[in-house]
């Protein structure tokens, strides 16, 4: 729970870039770089790095890293490359004092700079292996927050507005993003859009279902009762595109992983995992947060998928994940 809660924490933090002379951050989503000799990354200690900080991404139909990483040697480590958004330092350093620093904007806007260090090799193998997860944490906060941050300048504030007054909260979403079907206290947000692969346009859809429910007690954040609560949500909700199809949550190959976390100084739950269509093929990955509003007396869910059946999904999921991300509650509520 420490992880999660400093990593959300950043989020928060970080949500609103200062002014700076500072030149904005290079490198495309997801990417990490690695500085690290040669000698240390050709060992099977640089393979500890690359399996802890590229860790597989939990919940995704297909293996994919949680970042895509990008080995320099400190040698190399210069111009340009110091401007990247996510940068991990591995080094030994006689001169130790902590395992792991954090530093915000160091040669660019918005950048994370995390540094791993020890006094010698065995120990650095110790500081990798505590370390490198509470890393890798970080930075997909920080990549979530890049988004929410790319929502808040390109999203439509009608939209975030009229959302809102649906479920009392504030919520920042992305651009073309609409309000697909609105029942009985349920707002369903829809963006579809096609890509080119293969000679031929793809499919990509995100969605969102925001809705809430009164607080009971702690049963509610039973994990058996939120998925029974989402799955009957969505059977009425999100259609499938011919008779008697509907989603839901997946339990045929992996079971959704859920974690406690703070949200906001709030008691909530996070889960990934995998949709499924009932009685048709269509399937992807999902995020899911639930947590208690506590001035309401309810439980807040907002259930987000991702439906790209040619394309890697992480991404698009962190997209999902920065709207759910930048719900609210106003203080006045």
């Amino acid at each position: 729970m420490g992880v999660l809660w400093l990593a959300l924490s950043l989020f928060h933090s970080s949500c609103e870039e200062p002014q700076s002379s500072l030149p904005g951050y290079a490198g495309g989503f997801g990417e990490l770089l690695v500085v690290v000799p040669n000698s240390i990354w050709k060992s099977p200690l640089g393979d500890s790095i690359y399996n802890y900080l590229g860790a597989m991404q939990y919940g995704l139909p297909q293996d994919e890293r949680q970042f895509n990483i990008i080995h320099v040697t400190p040698q190399k480590f210069k111009s340009v490359l110091q401007t990247h958004r996510n940068i991990c330092i591995v080094s030994i350093d006689s001169n130790t004092v902590r395992p792991i620093t954090l530093e915000k904007s160091k040669w660019s806007r918005g950048q994370i700079v995390i540094t791993l260090s020890a006094k010698n090799s065995a120990r650095l193998l110790n500081t990798v292996r505590e370390h490198a997860p509470r890393a890798a944490e970080i930075f997909a906060s920080a990549e979530v927050n890049r988004h929410y941050l790319r929502n808040k300048k390109f999203g439509s504030k009608t939209l975030n507005q009229e959302i809102g007054d649906q479920q009392q909260l504030t919520i920042t979403t992305q651009k073309d993003m609409i309000i697909e079907n609105y029942k009985e206290g349920v707002s369903w947000l829809r963006l579809e859009r096609e890509r080119d692969k293969g000679g031929f346009r793809h499919q990509i859809s995100q969605g969102i279902l925001l809705f809430s429910l009164p607080y009971t007690d702690e049963s509610n954040f039973a994990d058996s009762n939120i998925y029974h609560v989402v799955d009957s949500v969505l059977k009425v909700n999100l259609p499938g595109p011919g008779e008697n199809q509907y989603m839901q949550l997946n339990f045929r190959y992996i079971v959704p992983q859920g974690t406690e976390i703070n949200f906001k100084d709030q008691f909530g739950k996070e889960y990934r995992g995998l949709w499924r269509m009932e009685n048709n093929a269509m399937g992807g990955p999902i995020y899911l947060l639930v947590f208690l509003d506590e001035k309401s007396d309810r439980v807040v869910y907002a259930y987000g998928y991702v439906y790209a059946p040619q394309f890697n999904k992480r991404e698009y999921l962190r997209e999902v994940q920065g709207v759910i991300h930048s719900i609210s509650i106003p203080k006045d509520a």
